[in-house]
């Protein structure tokens, strides 16, 4: 689905990027070393990737063992700070990581981290986890506003037109601004 998105971006800009390979990986794959070697013959100056936190890390270790350091962008997930820890400060250093445009990041948003404030009241134990938490938090939030839009008569079709009653609607004031309808289920279509 990533790559189907890679591909149209590159239809609708002729001329501004060439694809050189596409590489993939079993999510099952820890030893990385071939894929490194097939990125790094590939030529690109820029790699963008999807992968889990685990492999993005693996992957950035196998091509500075190649001795390959391409412009790196990553997905959403990955732009938790721990990266910092699993890829090591000198690997991530550098990588561009898309974020999440319906929620919020903390220590870059005063609204996130109010936010933050609150789960880890009860929560502390989130402490060190604040992105994927903002995140997981902010799914809850889509969620509770359908079923507020819903009604008292809680059934699947209510909650359905609970959703597509959300419109241009920030949760606690983070992201963007985000809107469902019946011919638009995914809310928002982009990331910062």
């Amino acid at each position: 689905m990533a790559f189907d998105g890679v591909n149209k971006a590159l239809k609708e800009n002729p001329g501004k990027a060439d694809l050189a390979a596409a590489v993939t990986y079993e999510i099952t794959d820890r030893a990385l070393t071939t894929h490194a070697l097939k990125l790094k013959e590939s030529g690109a100056d820029t790699i963008i990737a999807f992968p889990t936190p685990t492999h993005g890390a693996l992957i950035l270790k196998e091509m500075a063992k190649l001795g390959y350091r391409p412009k790196m962008m990553f997905n959403a997930p990955l732009g938790d700070p721990v990266m910092y820890t699993v890829a090591g400060k000198e690997l991530w250093e550098g990588v561009y990581v898309n974020g999440p445009a319906g929620s919020g990041i903390p220590g870059a948003e005063p609204a996130a981290d109010r936010v933050i404030e609150i789960l880890k009241k009860y929560e502390p134990k989130i402490a060190g986890m604040e992105y994927m938490s903002i995140v997981g938090a902010t799914g809850l939030m889509y969620a509770l506003e359908g079923i507020k839009n819903a009604g008292r008569n809680l059934t699947v079709e209510n909650m359905i037109k609970g959703m597509e009653n959300i419109k241009d609607w920030k949760p606690e004031g983070m992201g963007a601004p985000v809107s469902f309808s019946p011919d638009r289920r995914d809310g928002v279509n982009g990331f910062v």
